[in-house]
């Protein structure tokens, strides 16, 4: 019976989620309009897809002039053999990849809190953000390793060890930066392994055949890198903003610390007294705030050097509500 009641909870909150995402992503195909022209990174995004589905040679893959992994590029060239190479006709794979991204989502929800409420919920929330809005029809590289990562997450949850390596390799193969995925898998493997280490359960023998699949996921971006003589293709773009190496921007993090306060903003508001509950938290608040006037957010050189003075949507937004500098910056 619990088996029964488990199940058709799911399968209630199942439904109601599909039928908003039905009403949610049709309003958002309307008003974008999918034959509208290339909007910002998609110019150069169909491009490379383009030559992909016209060249897959390696010369191509060692060559291509974008900075992150081929397997979107791939992906969607593979789409536009079937369906054509149209912005329309690809604009629909990124349909397809979104929906299949928010129903894995909501069940992987739904596996973690057996909350039938909490997981339609959450799952609204993550569809109606503006980022997820734009990724879910426009020609970006984005969304594919989000499936990706939320597949690693059930897989991890299920103790799935191939699942888990085929859905790590697949982030690795989408964007570089997601090895912070496998680190992050790999340290929480390796804690729950030592915390299990006593026992003789099937759960400890799982957890530690994670470690090995999660190594495992390394082997395609590895092979790749020294096949590119380096983490990206061998292009311009490369010889560009990988120009001073590898470093670390504190400005950015900054700016990630300050839009999980705005994009969280329902939950916040819904759940303040529980955040803010003690003076210790709002004094700590205050004292890290003063990293701000040492980082404050702000646009790369490379980003100004193009032209583009704002960090994403809502810094556009504070822009548009007003050019003062010292309006945006008390905002964050």
């Amino acid at each position: 019976m619990a088996t029964y009641a488990f199940v058709t909870e799911w399968r209630r909150s199942l439904v109601a989620y599909i039928l908003f995402l039905v009403v949610f992503q049709g309003a958002v195909i309307a008003i974008a309009d999918l034959k509208r022209p290339h909007w910002g990174d998609e110019d150069h995004f169909i491009q490379t897809i383009r030559r992909f589905g016209s060249d897959t040679s390696l010369h191509t893959l060692k060559h291509y002039n974008e900075m992150s992994t081929p397997l979107p590029f791939v992906a969607y060239a593979a789409w536009g053999w079937l369906v054509g190479f149209e912005t329309h006709q690809l604009r629909l794979l990124s349909v397809l990849i979104a929906l299949l991204t928010y129903l894995t989502f909501h069940r992987f929800l739904y596996v973690v809190s057996g909350n039938a409420r909490m997981t339609l919920l959450t799952a609204v929330f993550l569809t109606v953000h503006p980022y997820m809005a734009g990724l879910s029809i426009f020609v970006f590289t984005d969304m594919l390793p989000i499936l990706f990562l939320i597949l690693a997450c059930l897989a991890v949850v299920r103790r799935n060890a191939i699942g888990l390596g085929l859905a790590l390799a697949g982030t690795l193969l989408c964007r570089q930066y997601y090895i912070f995925l496998v680190i992050s898998v790999i340290l929480f493997c390796a804690l729950e392994w030592l915390n299990l280490r006593n026992s003789a359960s099937s759960r400890k023998r799982a957890t530690l055949s994670m470690l090995p699949a999660s190594v495992m996921s390394l082997i395609p971006l590895g092979l790749l890198v020294l096949f590119w003589g380096g983490v990206s293709p061998d292009n311009e773009m490369k010889r560009l903003y990988l120009a001073e190496g590898f470093s670390f921007h504190p400005n950015a993090l900054t700016l990630y610390i300050a839009l999980l306060l705005v994009y969280l903003l329902p939950i916040v508001v819904f759940r303040w007294k529980r955040i803010y509950c003690h003076w210790r938290i709002l004094a700590a608040s205050a004292a890290g705030s003063l990293w701000y006037w040492l980082f404050p957010v702000a646009p790369s050189k490379y980003a100004v050097a193009i032209d583009v003075h704002t960090v994403g949507l809502f810094h556009r937004f504070l822009q548009w509500c007003s050019s003062s500098e010292v309006f945006q910056h008390l905002v964050f």
